[in-house]
C-alpha cells in the first residue's frame, strides 16, 4: 500500500505504507551476515517476490527491512553467538518510492544517483540534506530516508519538480 506524495510529468514519489508491526533492524557484524555470507557492502538480500529484505549499505552495516520468520531466526541466532548486534530503529526510517523516466534527472540535482549506484544495488547517501539509504530496482528507486526529514525531502523534491517545467 501507499500514499502519494507528488506527482509530475514522468516524475512521482509515494510514500510506501508498511505494516506498523514489522520490525526494522540495522544488523552490525564485523563478519559476514549469517543470512547472506556472499552479500558485499552495496548488495542487496531481496525475497522470494523482489522486495528488499537486507541492504548492505558499508562493511559491517545492514539494514534488515524485511520480516521474514527466517530472516529473524538468523539474527536472533548471530546475536546469541555474539557475533553480530542488532539494533531495532523501526520507526526511524520511512519507505519512500521514486518511479518515473525523469527520476534520475531530478535526483541529480542532489546526487547523480546513477553514478553512485553505478557497480552497487544500495548505497548510504544524503539526498537534499536528507540522509538515508538508497536502492535500486528495475525502473525505480527506494529511499530509505529518516523519518524526521520526510517533509523536508518531499518540499525539496517539489521545488525541483515545479522549477524545472
Amino acid at each position: 500500500m501507499s500514499e502519494q506524495l507528488l506527482a509530475r510529468a514522468k516524475f512521482t514519489v509515494a510514500r510506501i505504507e508498511r505494516d506498523p508491526l514489522t520490525e526494522i533492524h540495522l544488523f552490525r557484524t564485523v563478519d559476514s551476515f549469517p543470512f547472506a555470507p556472499t552479500l558485499s557492502p552495496g548488495g542487496i538480500h531481496r525475497g522470494p517476490t523482489g522486495e528488499d529484505l537486507a541492504l548492505h549499505f558499508a562493511p559491517g552495516k545492514c539494514l534488515i527491512v524485511g520480516d521474514s520468520p527466517e530472516a529473524n531466526q538468523l539474527i536472533d541466532s548471530a546475536v546469541q553467538q555474539g557475533v553480530a548486534a542488532a539494533i531495532e530503529v523501526t520507526g526511524k526510517y520511512e519507505c519512500l518510492l521514486f518511479s518515473g523516466e525523469r527520476t534520475p534527472y531530478y535526483l541529480a540535482n542532489s546526487v547523480d544517483v546513477t553514478r553512485v549506484l553505478l557497480s552497487r544495488d544500495c548505497a548510504a547517501i544524503t539526498l537534499f540534506d536528507c540522509p538515508g539509504l538508497l536502492s535500486r530496482t528495475t525502473g525505480e528507486f527506494t529511499f530509505w530516508v529518516y523519518s524526521s526529514y520526510r517533509q523536508s525531502l518531499v518540499r525539496c523534491l517539489e521545488s525541483v519538480s515545479d522549477s524545472r517545467w
